[in-house]
């Protein structure tokens, strides 16, 4: 999962960090979900978002176009072009893939050849979504008359207060609203009868033939709820926290918690280097740089970090307490990650400068440009 300007409900656009970030000796910021890079000057443009299937099989996007690999990354083919900005890509098997930006949602499920609108709740603008499987599906949305104030945090568009979460067991022909206490910013699938959703400072279990039950509050030293995600992946559960207006001069509070065995126990997991968000006595190791990046839960559990420190980039690869921090390549800032396995992974860079799709075999020690192919 992907990074831009931030806009929050009631204040002006202000230069936060997010998925998207910034090179040189400069502050990364997030930016706003409402709005993408341009395509690029010679018909280039800028990825946003990365998602596999299973090893085989995964997808890339951005501004302008739709990519796919059916070979493990090794080739990449445009199976569409268009206009719209694209910042969520979610692929529940290997024939269907869910698109996502600027309030549409597009769906293949013949491998990418025909997209078509998706059904979505009436009435609302979908910010995000996820996916178990071809049938299973969640939406967070807003009313549609909403147009402003989402920000996308690690690589999720997260909405501003008034986030409501909706469920689909049919593909998206029917949707059912879910009543959540709070205003809802994120949710993931970890199969089709478990998922997890944020509402302000607590993370919600959503699990078939059980009652809705919270499993975690953030002891965090904040007024108002910070922007919030969560993803995962079978047991493994991981929520993050960033305070985007309490950032500056390059750093952004955020602390992220992980959860190994379904939500019962959690423990920080990482944070800012230089802020603590988390209330007293709550501390964790550095994260992978100053202002968070997007964020990916290996099948292994293995949860991966991916962030930067004015310009450069950097990935850090969490497991149970162990954590291993690798720095990308050159200038390259990661606005959208993917694991298929402990080692093996792919990221998209994009924003300034030259963008693409990169993949590691060796746990992020060293990265391979694999789209626009390298020139022999």
């Amino acid at each position: 999962m992907r990074h831009h300007v931030a806009a929050r409900l009631g204040k002006p656009l202000l230069l936060a960090l997010g998925a998207v970030l910034l090179a040189g000796c400069r502050p990364t910021v997030p930016r706003s979900a409402t709005s993408a890079g341009p395509t690029r000057p010679g018909g280039g443009f800028s990825l946003d978002a990365v998602a596999f299937a299973d090893r085989r099989v995964g997808w890339a996007a951005g501004t302008g176009v739709i990519l796919r690999t059916t070979d493990g990354g090794a080739s990449w083919q445009v199976v569409r072009r268009g206009r719209r900005p694209i910042l969520e890509l979610l692929a529940p098997t290997p024939d269907v893939a869910v698109a996502v930006g600027d309030g549409r949602v597009l769906r293949t499920t013949d491998g990418g050849r025909r997209w078509t609108s998706a059904p979505t709740p009436a009435g609302q603008r979908v910010v995000s979504m996820a996916w178990a499987d071809a049938a299973h599906g969640y939406a967070v949305a807003l009313p549609a008359a909403r147009r402003a104030g989402v920000v996308e945090v690690f690589g999720t568009p997260v909405p501003p207060a008034g986030g409501t979460l909706w469920a689909t067991a049919d593909a998206g022909r029917r949707w059912t609203r879910v009543a959540l206490i709070g205003s809802v910013q994120a949710v993931c699938a970890a199969s089709p009868a478990t998922a997890y959703a944020v509402a302000g400072l607590t993370v919600w279990r959503l699990a078939a033939g059980a009652p809705l039950a919270p499993v975690f509050e953030a002891p965090l030293r904040v007024r108002d709820a910070p922007a919030a995600v969560v993803l995962c992946r079978g047991a493994t559960v991981v929520a993050d926290w960033t305070d985007l207006d309490q950032g500056g001069l390059g750093h952004f509070p955020y602390v992220a918690f992980v959860s190994r065995d379904g939500g019962r126990s959690w423990q920080a997991d990482v944070e800012e280097p230089y802020t603590h968000l988390g209330a007293a006595g709550v501390t964790a190791p550095a994260g992978p740089g100053t202002a968070p990046g997007p964020l990916a839960v290996a099948p292994d559990g293995t949860v991966v970090y991916a962030g930067s420190s004015y310009g450069r980039g950097a990935i850090l690869q969490s497991d149970a307490g162990s954590h291993v921090r690798r720095a990308l390549p050159g200038p390259a800032i990661l606005s959208a990650v993917a694991f298929v396995s402990r080692t093996v992974g792919f990221g998209v860079v994009g924003g300034p400068g030259p963008g693409g799709i990169l993949r590691t075999t060796d746990g992020g020690r060293h990265w391979r440009r694999v789209y626009p192919a390298p020139v022999r």
